[in-house]
């Protein structure tokens, strides 16, 4: 498979290391995104990548992190690997018979994890404003996690600056390794419009049956 394709970042504004910079990841009651979720191993040569869909909707009821539950549907372009799964938010990585599901490109996923790493003393955070990416001012911020000197992991996130809707999130496992593994979700539409979440789901469902 070709290579995932790399965003033009020109940076406008100097970076600053500082979380006092206004950099706000909205949070929508409901929303639906599409998403194109890449996974790359350069040492294999092989990008994998899965066309989903993400529902989010309100759950009071769970009060365990963020009271909301997702519906997450995944393919590949041919349609070799398909899945779908209710899930209520809980850590950064679902499985369902054994499949990875897709919750760290959820919204609420990117602000928690965004939280978490600031308060990681072994992270560095860099934040952009006023970026420009493919054309569209954004914001940016890149957390750089190390070990014995070694840079472990590194995470950007792209924000619309206008609407706060992410539109890139990348992970880079082990960057400059043999073993570096890179992760991708890139936005291609989100809408936060109320909506019926049990008839979407019951729509997705069927289509889902229909296209087996």
């Amino acid at each position: 498979m070709p290579k995932s394709h790399t965003l033009s970042i020109l940076f406008l504004l100097c970076c600053t290391s500082v979380m006092s910079q206004q950099f706000v990841v909205n949070q929508p009651t409901y929303y639906r995104s599409k998403v194109i979720y890449t996974i790359s191993m350069p040492i294999t040569n092989i990008d994998t990548r899965y066309n989903v869909d993400i529902a989010a909707a309100p759950l009071p009821s769970d009060t365990t992190h963020l009271q909301h539950r997702y519906f997450i549907t995944y393919s590949t372009p041919d349609r070799t690997d398909i899945g779908s799964a209710h899930i209520t938010f809980d850590d950064s990585l679902y499985r369902n018979n054994g499949k990875v599901l897709f919750a760290d490109a959820t919204h609420h996923a990117i602000v928690q994890a965004i939280e978490q790493q600031h308060n990681d003393t072994l992270t560095h955070i860099t934040i952009h404003n006023d970026t420009i990416v493919d054309g569209v001012e954004c914001h940016t911020i890149t957390a750089t996690r190390y070990c014995n000197d070694d840079i472990a992991c590194r995470n950007l996130y792209v924000v619309d600056a206008t609407t706060r809707q992410p539109l890139l999130f990348r992970r880079e496992n082990n960057p400059g390794m043999p073993t570096i593994q890179t992760i991708e979700a890139r936005y291609i539409a989100v809408d936060t419009t109320q909506y019926d979440y049990k008839q979407w789901v019951e729509f997705q469902q069927r289509t889902s049956r229909n296209n087996h």
